[in-house]
């Protein structure tokens, strides 16, 4: 049985657990995400990065936020404030992240992950409070426009002091856009037997189609 995953891919070399279990069962699929995201507020990011004195720490709740930094480097660190002393500073401050991805992605730009192997972002909170008392300089959070609440409601909750930055915005990917890249992966994969099933992540179901568009994909994937 072939399976079209409505879903973002794994980020990195890491093996997608998704695709790993269905393989596990001879389910053959491809993912292919239904949103697109731009990274947004980069400039504003960067005059955090550039202060690590004014703040306890970083939050990571995602590869994409880990990305987001190493793209505002890139962009606004023009005199390599990043490799002369910023890499340092910051390294003396945890850098909290959930999954082994986001840790990755933590590593790549120089700094070691505190909490990657924590499961999800309840237990990430416990280790973050633990290791950060009220009344401490905030932890900056860069995250997405489709975040989670968990961690802004529990540190809220216990009086953590936080600065969040929107790094991150999600689009729907318009129909046409989508049909051209669910046919190419189907192609490259040369697909057999019965056809794909539209299936992902809650969140992605809820969050990246309107119904008319749901409704034409699926046509398109069951009718094809």
């Amino acid at each position: 049985m072939n399976t079209l995953l409505l879903r973002s891919a794994q980020e990195n070399d890491t093996k997608d657990k998704y695709q790993e279990s269905f393989r596990e069962t001879d389910v053959d699929c491809v993912s292919v995400s239904p949103i697109g995201f731009e990274f947004i507020n980069l400039e504003t990011l960067y005059a955090h990065i550039s202060h690590p004195e004014d703040h306890s720490g970083l939050i990571f709740s995602s590869p994409r936020t880990v990305q987001s930094v190493a793209l505002c480097l890139k962009k606004h660190d023009e005199n390599n404030e990043w490799d002369a002393r910023l890499r340092d500073e910051w390294n003396k401050l945890p850098a909290f992240s959930v999954g082994t991805s986001t840790g990755g992605e933590v590593r790549k730009l120089g700094l070691h992950p505190v909490g990657e192997d924590s499961g999800n972002a309840e237990n990430l909170c416990r280790i973050i409070l633990e290791a950060v008392k009220s009344g401490s300089k905030p932890l900056l959070y860069p995250c997405g426009t489709m975040r989670r609440e968990v961690i802004p409601k529990t540190l809220q909750k216990e009086e953590l002091p936080v600065t969040y930055r929107v790094v991150s915005s999600a689009y729907m990917i318009t129909f046409p856009s989508f049909r051209t890249r669910t046919t190419s992966s189907m192609n490259i994969k040369k697909r057999r037997g019965p056809r794909s099933e539209p299936w992902g992540t809650p969140m992605e179901r809820e969050r990246s189609f309107d119904i008319v568009c749901l409704i034409e994909t699926c046509c398109f994937l069951f009718v094809r």
